[in-house]
């Protein structure tokens, strides 16, 4: 296995010993580079070949129908939310929190949590404040990305627990004001070039 690009070592620390861990015969077709991120893969590599006006996702309305987002749409997307992952002081390797519902705003937080180097620690809407807790204390998450509706189960596993998490902070989409992503990613426009 190649040495990890993390700057935070917490998530390779927490795989077992060597001599356990399974034979990789990543040769031929499996071989992977020494450095490789998924959302570059899915998402840029795709619009370098000249399909950024094809339709990436098809997501329910909340007033019914269906809402298409272009890969176009959704790598600037991923790229302003991985921007506001970097501006809020997290490293590659921290642990993000993922909350929300199976939709575009949750596949754009998990694209642009791989975007940044960090990793994603995505969560069903069902699971409740001890559940959560469990969660964030066993992956010693640093920030989370929530859907504003489920905040409240969120903000009472983040008091319950000792780990800092959200030291760096909580950033809820599908609200506009305070603490929200709507206004971090205006200022984050760019495309994100990850490391």
């Amino acid at each position: 296995m190649h040495p990890s690009g993390h700057v935070d070592a917490f998530p390779r620390s927490q795989l077992p010993p060597v001599d356990q861990w399974p034979v990789f015969n990543l040769t031929g077709p499996y071989a992977y580079p020494p450095g490789l991120n998924a959302a570059v893969e899915l998402l840029d590599r795709v619009i370098r070949a000249g399909h950024g006006a094809r339709v990436a996702l098809v997501t329910p309305e909340a007033a019914g129908g269906w809402q298409e987002t272009t890969y176009a749409e959704l790598s600037a997307q991923v790229d302003a939310l991985a921007h506001v992952l970097v501006d809020m002081g997290l490293v590659s390797g921290n642990r993000v929190l993922l909350r929300g519902y199976n939709g575009r705003w949750m596949a754009a937080a998990w694209l642009a949590t791989l975007k940044a180097g960090m990793v994603a620690v995505a969560t069903m809407p069902m699971l409740r404040a001890g559940e959560l807790r469990v969660i964030i204390e066993r992956s010693q998450c640093n920030a989370a990305l929530c859907d504003a509706r489920l905040a409240a189960e969120l903000t009472a596993a983040a008091a319950g627990t000792a780990v800092a998490l959200i030291a760096l902070g909580v950033v809820y989409f599908l609200q506009d004001g305070f603490r929200s992503l709507r206004p971090a990613m205006k200022d984050a426009e760019k495309t994100y070039l990850s490391k």
